[in-house]
């Protein structure tokens, strides 16, 4: 069977950039790495799942949900991380504000179904890389 996926020759950044300019009707010299999706751009969770549906076409990148909470974990373990409701634990908030101190955390909790809110576009970059 031929591979239809979309040539990896397309840069992760340029294509975030203009994925996120089209989606939410901005020009790309309005976006840069450091804008958070959701506090500052005004992303929803159904705006990022069309966002990584997009990236997926553009770019062949495969970003699940579960993808968010394994960058955000880093080498912490699940369990150390999230507790079995989905609630992020305070070892797993330390860990966040020590390296992603720009994140804005949610004072009643953090759930990981709501990772996606702590992301930067440069986090959507990274992820895009990773997943090529």
């Amino acid at each position: 069977m031929e591979n239809t996926s979309i040539p990896r020759n397309v840069e992760a950044k340029e294509a975030v950039f203009e994925i996120l300019a089209e989606t939410l009707k901005l020009d790309v010299t309005e976006i840069n790495e450091s804008l958070r999706l959701s506090h500052d751009l005004g992303m929803d969770s159904i705006d990022v799942l069309d966002m990584l549906y997009d990236i997926e076409k553009k770019t062949g990148s495969v970003i699940g949900l579960q993808d968010f909470e394994n960058y955000f974990r880093g080498e912490l373990s699940v369990e150390e991380f999230r507790n079995a409701n989905g609630v992020i634990t305070e070892k797993g908030i330390r860990y966040i504000k020590e390296k992603f101190p720009n994140a804005i955390i949610p004072e009643s909790g953090l759930l990981t179904r709501h990772l996606f809110e702590l992301l930067t576009v440069g986090d959507l970059i990274k992820l895009t890389e990773i997943h090529r």
